[in-house]
């Protein structure tokens, strides 16, 4: 063990919380091959050593900026 540094422990699925709703399987299918291309298309054009994308990111941030829009649309 190294001085002055704790050990990471590793997360695990149940560690973080879950947020769903339902959608029609039209629905579904369409946003999940939609990310599912985006992921592909920002992991292709990453740097080397930089963060592999994840759909779970790819989701996250098109509801933080669905919400943007949406508000500004509203002026909320």
């Amino acid at each position: 063990m190294t001085l002055g540094f704790k050990k990471k422990e590793k997360k695990h699925p149940n560690d973080y919380p879950l947020l769903s709703f339902r959608l029609d399987k039209a629905t579904k299918d369409e946003i999940t091959l939609e990310i599912e291309e985006l992921v592909q298309i920002l992991n292709d054009n990453r740097d080397e050593n930089s963060y592999v994308i994840r759909k779970n990111d790819v989701f996250v941030e098109a509801l933080r900026e669905g919400i943007k829009t949406i508000k500004k649309k509203y002026k909320i």
